[in-house]
């Protein structure tokens, strides 16, 4: 089941071309308490639109580029510059937005979407070669 806790807006840039990393902290309450993310698993999903096809998907899985912890709350997630060049910023004059969604399951099943927004990738400014 989708929970209605809502989910927290951030926006990000990534240079095409370049490794990008983030973390943000999911907390719930009040006071805000981090959450224990022992358990849980994560996806992260890129879209050129909110109905279009998925440009790329991140997954707590091995290998996946999105990460629990270990900190309590922490939520880690990881592009690698080929994808950043190749996938997600193609080498044009314009730069390429994307909107995406981060949702976690806890142990129950239950489905929360912690963080939404919109991630830039900027092609003017950096090229790996």
């Amino acid at each position: 089941m989708l929970s209605t806790l809502k989910p927290t807006i951030l926006n990000f840039t990534i240079w095409a071309g370049a490794d990008f990393r983030r973390a943000f902290l999911w907390e719930l309450d009040e006071p805000p308490t981090p959450v224990n993310l022992a358990g849980h698993s994560a996806q992260m999903t890129l879209r050129t639109s909110p109905s279009g096809a998925a440009a790329l998907t991140l997954h707590s899985g091995a290998g996946g580029g999105l990460f629990l912890g270990p900190e309590l709350g922490h939520i880690w997630f990881a592009i690698a510059r080929a994808t950043s060049l190749g996938r997600l910023g193609p080498n044009v004059d314009n730069n390429v937005i994307y909107e995406y969604t981060t949702l976690v399951m806890d142990p129950a099943g239950d489905v929360h979407e912690v963080a939404e927004g919109k991630i830039t990738v900027q092609t003017r400014i950096t090229v790996w070669s």
